[in-house]
Order: C-alpha cells, then sequence, then structure tokens
C-alpha cells in the first residue's frame, strides 16, 4: 500500500494526526529557513520526512480516502491531509548526499525516483476524488511524464498564469481567514486553494525531476563507456574578448553586418544574446499597460488642472465666454480674411 512505511515512531503514535500535520509543517519551515550546507539541515529534514511518513501510515490506518468517493464527500479536514504526498515528495527531493560521496549520483537517482513517485500519487489523488482543477486532461502529461521532456512555450505561460493567479486567490483567503478564523466554509475554499496551487507546484516538479534524471542517466551512461566527463583543456593562447562599443553598434545597424558566431561567443561568453529577455511577454503587455493607464491618468489631471471648472450660466461663466468673444474679435481685427493664402483663393 502507498501508505504504508516500515518507519514507526511510538511517541509520535501518541499524538494525533492533525497535531502530527502540525509538527511536520513546523519541521519543514525549520529546514527550509537554514542553507542546505548547514549542519542542521539534514537533521530538520529527516525529522520531517519521518513524522510526515508516520502521518501517511496514519492515514492508512484510519481508510480516510476512496475510490469511488468524490471530495464533496470529506470533511475539509480529511481534504487537507491529502497534501501529504506533495509535502513528503518535497522533502525527499531536497535530500542530496554529500559531494565526496563516490556513489552521490546514484543515490540522487533514487532519491528523486521516490520523489517522483509521490509527487505522481498526489495528482492521481486528486483526479480520484475529482476535484474540477485535477481533470485527467490536465494531469495525464504529467502523471505520464517520461524523464527529459519539456512542455511548449505556450503550455509554460499558461500554466505559469494559473500558478500566479492560484497563489494570489490563497493569499487572499488566508489574510480573509485571519479575521473570520471560525467561518467552515472560507477554510474549505482555503483548503481547496491549497491543494489547487500545490498541484500545480507538483507539475513543475515533475518536470525539473525529469530534466535531472535524464541528466544524470546521461552522464552514468557515459562513464560506463569509459569517456571522460571533464572538460578539455584549451588549446593555444585564449582568444580576446570583443569589446562592443556604441561605434559597432551604430555601424552594424548602418551596413546591415552581424557578428560571426566566434565573436559573438567571446562577446557573451557563452550565455546567450546581448540583452536577453528578462521577462514574459505576458508581463511585458502587463507592465506598458499599466504605464499606459498611470500616462492617461496624469494628462486627465493635468487637463483639469488646466482647464478651470465653472458652473454653467454662472457668473463666472459668462465672464470667461466674454473673454474668449474679445479674443476672437481682437484676432480679426488684426488679420484679413485669405491672409497668408499664397494663391489667394480665399
Amino acid at each position: 500500500d502507498f501508505y504504508h512505511t516500515s518507519s514507526q515512531n511510538p511517541t509520535m503514535a501518541e499524538e494525533s494526526l492533525k497535531d502530527l500535520l502540525k509538527l511536520a509543517h513546523t519541521q519543514i519551515a525549520a529546514y527550509k529557513a537554514v542553507s542546505a550546507a548547514a549542519d542542521t539541515f539534514q537533521a530538520h529534514r529527516q525529522a520531517a520526512q519521518r513524522t510526515l511518513e508516520t502521518c501517511c501510515e496514519r492515514v492508512r490506518a484510519l481508510a480516510l480516502f476512496s475510490s469511488n468517493e468524490e471530495f464533496e464527500e470529506h470533511s475539509t479536514p480529511s481534504l487537507s491531509y491529502l497534501s501529504l504526498p506533495f509535502l513528503l515528495g518535497d522533502v525527499i527531493a531536497a535530500n542530496n548526499p554529500p559531494r565526496d560521496d563516490p556513489e552521490r549520483d546514484e543515490k540522487r537517482v533514487a532519491i528523486l525516483r521516490e520523489a517522483l513517485r509521490f509527487y505522481k500519487k498526489f495528482l492521481a489523488d486528486l483526479n480520484s476524488l475529482q476535484f474540477p482543477f485535477a481533470t485527467a486532461e490536465v494531469l495525464s502529461p504529467y502523471v505520464d511524464h517520461i524523464p527529459g521532456g519539456r512542455r511548449d512555450r505556450e503550455a509554460k505561460i499558461a500554466h505559469m498564469q494559473s500558478l500566479k493567479a492560484s497563489e494570489l486567490t490563497l493569499e487572499e483567503l488566508a489574510s480573509l481567514l485571519e479575521v473570520a478564523d471560525d467561518d467552515d466554509e472560507l477554510y474549505r475554499e482555503h483548503v481547496i486553494a491549497l491543494l489547487n496551487t500545490q498541484m500545480l507546484k507538483a507539475c513543475d516538479q515533475i518536470e525539473m525531476i525529469g530534466m535531472e534524471l535524464a541528466m544524470l542517466e546521461q552522464v552514468a551512461e557515459r562513464r560506463a563507456g569509459g569517456q571522460d566527463l571533464r572538460r578539455p583543456a584549451p588549446v593555444g593562447r585564449p582568444e580576446p574578448p570583443v569589446v562592443l562599443t556604441s561605434d559597432m553598434v551604430k555601424h552594424l545597424s548602418l551596413t546591415g553586418q552581424t557578428i560571426n558566431r566566434a565573436n559573438f561567443q567571446l562577446l557573451t561568453n557563452g550565455f546567450g544574446p546581448v540583452g536577453a529577455p528578462t521577462m514574459s511577454l505576458q508581463e511585458l503587455g502587463d507592465r506598458e499597460m499599466a504605464e499606459a493607464i498611470e500616462r492617461q491618468t496624469r494628462e486627465q489631471a493635468a487637463q483639469a488642472a488646466k482647464v478651470p471648472q465653472h458652473t454653467e450660466n454662472s457668473e463666472a461663466a459668462d465672464d470667461l465666454e466674454q473673454q474668449e468673444g474679445r479674443q476672437h474679435s481682437d484676432y480679426w481685427d488684426d488679420h484679413r480674411r485669405g491672409e497668408g493664402n499664397r494663391h489667394n483663393m480665399g
């Protein structure tokens, strides 16, 4: 059974499941608060993993979830325990063997595969309970994910927008719960929003783990074939870097010339084009729209301050109308009709 674990802590067995989950969150926050190189990192991480494994064993013993049920049939506290596989996957994926371990890569592969199993189980549980955001169409690319496979650019942008919107909804519900912590309906909405956010993050983790697994497996194949994984030493003196001046840019733009590939690699040190985009097209569009709205607001405010507002049929409005009339009359006193018309065509 998925939730069955061989490790059991007698002390933790006496605690309630709710208290165990609260303890796990505290331990997770403890290891995330320190650097991965800190001495206490692994101790906190291992403690969180043991607590989460005990929670999984308790859920299995209580038989909280069944494949023929829907999420509406479960209480809100029960739904919160659906996060256990996701949390356990995060904790396991954070385990990195020491660099001086000769079997580091093999151990890391085993760790990633175990974490991947928990992430996929989390997605399968949400789909089994028929959450509206966890349809088979959405999750099948990740549940059936092949290590090394990548989504196309449009799918990544759509996924990023969904995650951003879900996190914003989660923050709003959390702020409302601080004011009305006894609202059961609001608490349920918060738990469901949390599961939605965790689902989107699990999808990202599955893709990243798949990429790391593909890389590690490729390294293992090269080692098995006796290939040297070290970078070859440079032959001869290194080429001097190309300095791109403003005069060079002007000359290139006027002549239509381009920098050849060798000079381009020297210019960018192999890290891609100069001025590479640091935001998505959607983010750029949002920023330009906000700037346009702000500019329009400033122009309207300046226009409102420039033109005095007078009540219709008021004395000030009559004075303004008379002043404009005088200015119009003075103009035509000084200018003949057709003046300035070179062909004098009236």
